[in-house]
């Protein structure tokens, strides 16, 4: 599976490649409306940025969670293995644990 700082940066560049496109006059009218069709309901980077603010909050409210899993309510006792779906990060060209795979050429 994708590591979350790669989904989160391919997110933020698909509405900006979408963005491009709809707006792209050398395109035909049918593939800037279906991009603007596209991009209604696509998060904004700062939707996907506040996303991965709220993981790394639950992240770090899990850490601060009892280990004896009994005493919690049965939701909770998941939280710590969740992974995040997107991180938080502002620069996500340099993530801070695991390296990028290299591009295929």
């Amino acid at each position: 599976m994708t590591a979350v700082y790669g989904r989160t940066r391919s997110v933020i560049e698909t509405g900006v490649f979408l963005t491009r496109l709809s707006r792209d006059v050398s395109l035909p009218q049918h593939v800037r409306e279906q991009a603007k069709r596209l991009l209604r309901h696509y998060p904004t980077e700062q939707a996907v940025r506040l996303a991965g603010q709220c993981e790394a909050i639950r992240r770090d409210e899990s850490l601060r969670l009892p280990l004896s899993s009994g005493t919690l309510h049965p939701i909770l006792a998941t939280w710590p293995l969740l992974d995040p779906f997107f991180c938080d990060s502002m620069d996500l060209d340099t993530p801070k644990s695991i390296a990028p795979p290299a591009l295929a050429t």
